[in-house]
Parts: C-alpha cells; structure tokens; sequence
C-alpha cells in the first residue's frame, strides 16, 4: 500500500476589479447622493476599495469602483451572487440604473515576481530613477 499525501488545495490569485459607469452630466449628483446613501450597504456585501468621481485628467462624469478579492473569481461570484438576492440593493441598482450611459468593468490578478531586473526593460537594480519612472506609468495621478 502506498499513502500519499493529501493534494493541497490551491490558494486562490487575488483579483482587483475595476468598474467605470458613465454617467448622465444631468445625473452625477443624483447618482452620487444614492451611491453616498447606500455605502454601508454595498461595504457589507463586497471588498469596495475605492469610490471616486474625477474632475480632471481624462474622461468626466466618469464614476469609479474598485474591489479587491482576496479569494478571486470564487470570492467574487459568490459576493456579486449575493448583491443579486439583496432587496437593498436591487432597490439601489433600480435608483442608479436611469444616471448610466454605460458601464465598464476590468479585472487584475497580481503580474508574476521578476525575479531580474533584467526581465524588465529599462529597469536598472540600484536605481532609483528607473524604479521611480515604473511606478509613475503604473499609478493614476492624483490632484494636489
């Protein structure tokens, strides 16, 4: 007889997602009235991260969430099943849906280690121009 050893379950790879909704010029403050409104409902039912509206630099009226899954696509299915059996929130979809043109959603899982710099162009060990000019193509900008 020979045992073997339970085969671990994988861990899962985090997601971030990003939803964009484009929003009625006439509807940003209906819109973000409700969505201020109903933020601890939509806390208690996902992993919201980020809620902006921005002013400038790019597309405007552009309402923006982002949601981390420490448990991926599983976490998420199982968080958006969810939202879909809340009363509260159908209500709050039904408030929001008429300030939408359209809504975008993107998914990010974790790029894998570079374990050499030299794997990444431009990218110098010991320098921190190079590391500094990465993290500015990555990041979005902030208004100061």
């Amino acid at each position: 007889m020979s045992s073997s050893a339970p085969t671990p379950t994988p861990t899962p790879t985090p997601i971030v997602e990003l939803r964009e909704y484009a929003l009625h010029p006439s509807q940003v403050v209906s819109y973000t009235n409700s969505t201020t409104e109903a933020s601890a409902l939509r806390k208690s039912l996902t992993p919201l991260r980020l809620f902006s509206m921005p002013e400038t630099g790019g597309m405007l009226n552009i309402a923006t969430h982002m949601y981390y899954f420490q448990g991926g696509f599983a976490e998420r299915s199982i968080r958006r099943n969810g939202m879909g059996k809340s009363e509260e929130w159908k209500t709050y979809v039904k408030s929001v849906k008429p300030c939408m043109i359209s809504q975008k959603s993107s998914i990010f899982v974790e790029a894998p280690l570079v374990k050499e710099f030299s794997e990444v162009p431009g990218l110098v060990a010991g320098n921190a121009e190079s590391m500094l000019e990465v993290f500015t193509i990555l990041t979005i900008p902030t208004p100061r």
